[in-house]
This record gives C-alpha cells, sequence and structure tokens, in this order.
C-alpha cells in the first residue's frame, strides 16, 4: 500500500458536465472552499472529450480503446455497451458506503436496474437526463417523478442526506449535469445552453467571449482540414456564443451553492479534515475557438483540457503542473480509502494522483483518443458487428479508422493524427498554449515529430502499466 494512502477517510466526487477551465473560475465556493484549500491540476485532460466515454473512463481507470465504451450510444457507446462489474464501486471494499445522485452514463435505459457496488442510486432515466426542471429518476431501482423540481438542488439535497445517514465512511458521486444544455428554455431563440435558475438569469457580468486568440482564428490553414475548412464566424452566430457561454456560467452558479452546502454539511458532521473532495469535469468545450463551434470530441486545448481540483487530508495547497488525465481519478480515489494497493490493478490505465502528489515522477504520455460513431455507418453495414461487441474489437484493433488518436507528453507537447485523411497536428503547448501553429512537418521540427510519433505508437492502444 503506498505511504500516500489514507485508510477510512470519505471520497466526494464532485462531476459537472461540458465545463471549461475558464468557466470554473465563476463558481466561488469552489474557488474558496476548494482552489483555495487543495491542489488544482493544470493540465488535466480527458482522454475522450464526450460525455459517456469521459464518465467510463471516471468509473474504470481505462482509457476508451480499453473501457471500449466509444460513443454516447449503441452501437458503439452508451450504457449498454459499458461493462459495469469493474468501477470505481465495485472496487471500494464493502465497509464504505457508496452512492451516486445524478447523471450516470448516456443513453441508460434500464430503468429498474441497479449496477454492482451502489448502496444508494439515485439516477435520472427515460430520456430526462438532460430536463434540469422535470426529471424522472430510479432510486435504488424503483422509478419517481420529480416534476417541477430544479435538479442541481434535488442532486445536491440528495447527496448531503445520503452523507448524513452514512454508518461509516463513505464515497459520493454527486454528478450535475450542468452547464450542459437542457430545457426548460427561456425562450425558443435561445442557443444551445442550459437552463438556468430564475435568480441568476441575465446576472453575468464577465467577459462576453472567450478571451483566446483563436477565437474566430483568421487564419487556420495549419489545421486538419475539417477544421481549415471552416469559414469564419458571422456576427449572428457570435452574437449565440456569447449568449450561451452567459448561461452556462449563470447556470453553474446552482452548481456551485450545491457545492458550498456539501462541504458546510461535511464540516457540520465533523468530517472536514477526513474528506477528500475531487472536482472535474467530464470534457469541456469548444465555443468559437479555430472557428469551432458547440465542439466537443477535439483534441484542442477547449475540450480536451477539464478543471480538476483535490482538498482533502496532506493534499497541499497550489498547483500540479504534469500531465494527468480522468483515467487517475479511479486509482486515485482508491489511494483516498486505502485500497489501492489491495486491488488488481492490471486493468487500470492510470495512477494514483496522491502518489504524485507525494513525490512520484512520470513521464508518460496522456492519451487522446476519438470515433464518432454516424461516420462508421457503413463500415457497420460490411463487418456485420453485433452492437457493442464486433464492431468495437474491430475499432480497438485498428480495422476501422478512429477520428483522432493523439498524446500529450509530460514535457507539453501535444502531437495529434487524424487517421481518416492523414493529418497531423503537432503543438509546443510551453510557448504556443492556444494551439496557433502547427509545426508537423516544419522544417526544424523533424526530430521532435520523430520522437512523438514513437511515444504516440508505444501509449495509443496501450493497457494497464504500459499506459502508466
Amino acid at each position: 500500500m503506498p505511504a500516500s494512502s489514507a485508510p477510512a477517510a470519505n471520497v466526494v466526487l464532485l462531476m459537472i458536465d461540458d465545463a471549461t477551465v475558464e468557466d470554473m473560475e465563476y463558481m466561488p465556493n469552489v474557488q474558496r472552499l476548494l482552489v483555495q484549500q487543495g491542489t488544482t491540476f493544470t493540465r488535466n485532460y480527458s482522454p475522450y472529450p464526450l460525455c459517456c466515454p469521459a464518465r467510463a473512463t471516471v468509473l474504470t481507470g481505462q482509457y476508451a480503446h480499453n473501457h471500449r465504451v466509444l460513443d454516447n450510444v449503441a452501437p458503439l457507446g452508451g450504457a449498454s455497451v459499458f461493462d459495469d462489474s469493474r468501477t470505481i464501486a465495485t472496487y471500494i471494499t464493502d465497509d464504505y458506503d457508496t452512492a451516486i445522485v445524478g447523471k450516470y452514463l448516456n443513453d441508460f435505459d434500464t430503468p429498474t436496474y441497479v449496477p454492482p457496488g451502489w448502496d444508494t442510486w439515485r439516477v435520472p432515466v427515460k430520456g430526462t437526463t438532460y430536463d434540469y426542471m422535470d426529471q424522472t429518476m430510479s432510486i435504488n431501482g424503483r422509478l419517481r417523478d420529480f416534476p417541477d423540481t430544479f435538479v442541481p438542488h434535488h442532486y445536491g439535497n440528495q447527496v448531503r442526506t445520503f452523507i448524513a445517514n452514512a454508518k461509516g465512511s463513505f464515497f459520493a458521486f454527486a454528478s450535475f449535469v450542468s452547464p450542459h444544455y437542457g430545457k426548460p428554455r427561456e425562450t425558443l431563440n435561445d442557443p444551445v445552453s442550459p437552463y438556468v435558475e430564475p435568480k441568476y438569469q441575465d446576472t453575468y457580468a464577465g467577459p462576453p467571449l472567450p478571451e483566446d486568440p483563436t477565437f474566430n482564428e483568421v487564419d487556420v490553414s495549419d489545421k486538419r482540414p475539417a477544421v481549415a475548412n471552416q469559414p469564419l464566424l458571422k456576427r449572428k452566430r457570435v452574437a449565440k456564443i456569447s449568449e450561451q457561454m452567459a448561461q452556462r456560467r449563470e447556470a453553474l452558479h446552482s452548481v456551485d451553492d450545491e457545492v458550498g452546502l456539501i462541504v458546510r454539511k461535511v464540516r457540520r458532521l465533523g468530517q472536514l479534515d477526513n474528506t477528500y473532495f475531487v472536482f472535474v469535469s467530464d470534457n469541456g468545450f469548444m465555443q468559437g475557438q479555430h472557428r469551432i463551434t458547440d465542439g466537443k470530441s477535439a483534441a484542442y486545448e477547449p475540450a480536451a483540457r477539464v478543471p480538476l481540483v483535490i482538498r482533502g487530508p496532506g493534499i497541499p495547497t497550489g498547483t500540479y503542473d504534469n500531465v494527468t488525465g480522468l483515467q487517475d481519478l479511479t486509482p486515485t480515489i482508491l489511494s483516498m480509502t486505502g485500497q489501492w494497493g489491495d486491488q488488481p490493478v492490471a486493468q487500470i490505465d492510470g495512477v494514483s494522483l496522491l502518489d504524485l502528489l507525494a513525490g512520484q515522477t512520470t513521464t508518460r504520455a496522456q492519451v487522446l483518443e476519438t470515433v464518432h460513431g454516424a461516420k462508421l455507418a457503413d463500415a457497420q453495414v460490411e463487418a456485420g458487428a453485433t452492437p457493442g461487441t464486433q464492431m468495437t474489437q474491430r475499432l480497438v484493433s485498428g480495422s476501422v479508422p478512429w477520428d483522432m488518436r493523439g498524446i500529450v507528453t509530460s514535457d507539453g507537447w501535444k502531437y495529434t493524427v487524424y487517421p481518416q485523411t492523414g493529418a497531423v497536428e503537432m503543438y509546443d503547448l510551453n510557448i504556443d498554449p492556444y494551439e496557433e501553429q502547427n509545426v508537423a512537418g516544419l522544417p526544424g521540427y523533424k526530430d521532435q515529430q520523430v520522437r512523438l510519433d514513437r511515444l504516440y505508437q508505444r501509449y495509443r492502444s496501450c493497457e494497464g502499466s504500459r499506459c502508466r
């Protein structure tokens, strides 16, 4: 068992949906109670920046090419593809009370089923996940409607009730949907955006647009064809992005309120010094950078780099600036509960962040990868694949091209390959953090590109210890 383990500690995992690193700056409770009291991981990535694959990675500690959830819906993804027999909930020992409240995995269509390992199971079902005011939830396998109930507050109340009633040490997964788009909409003309609690509507006073030099980028000729061929954003579209950004950040205020109340509840129970808080987003969001709008599933920083903050016993205040990823959360939580050394870890791709904070060094590369199911329709017909099995195996073996595969290195390089077109993008994030200049193929970068391609070949299909 690593020296960094903390037996019997409680863990609260707080997840938001589609949030960027910059969005977190507009959550005052998160800043005061977590950021200022813990460690911010400044180079944390969502390996597959799309809802369901990213959440499967959080639950398993595996990259998508290993857990094989490759889309939000069947046949390539969704809950029906996910193997729920080996997750953080099953790894944590029986003397812990475990709970998930909120979004589980996309396309979860077995409302009365409760996956193994969860003592308390409260998740939205029947297509109501993104309805902020009217959800049907599975309460330990029994369905219950919650009309006219504001979801962030409802989730927060349920998490606090679970914590208060826990018989011993607990693991609570609070999975909020904000700032993912959803209904009801303020007006029919609203951009794709979340519902905002009335008291926070029209309160945003921050920058009207992303403060990023690549917003509506003038020259994208260095990018892969799908981006290089994008036209400049028109004024009407820019206005929609501005309104969308405001509503996203307004919606996060309600989650921020719940974070504050959850921390306060733990403090009142006398458990604050024995509780870890992990705050993270499943993926980021493109809002006009490189002319890409409403985007996830991209290797670019706004979509792939996501917030991660940890507060708890022994966690220093400050930042950790080496590369990390969502696959590290399962081993980290197992370290927090004192069980990382007790588990068969061969199938887990991540490392314990507690070990990294304790001084363990790593030179690994962080994997990035995406597959878009819609682009594989012809291949599916040709393969005659059984949904979620044969087709997924063909993808993982490489017989059907991925949309994007790449790495981010510990020394600050990003190397991305687009197998369907042969395009390559390469950025030195140390001097080009916004990815303004793709240097792949440029004179003077040949040796660096050879090095990065070797690392890419090593990590793109890694498993277990070979990923660490």
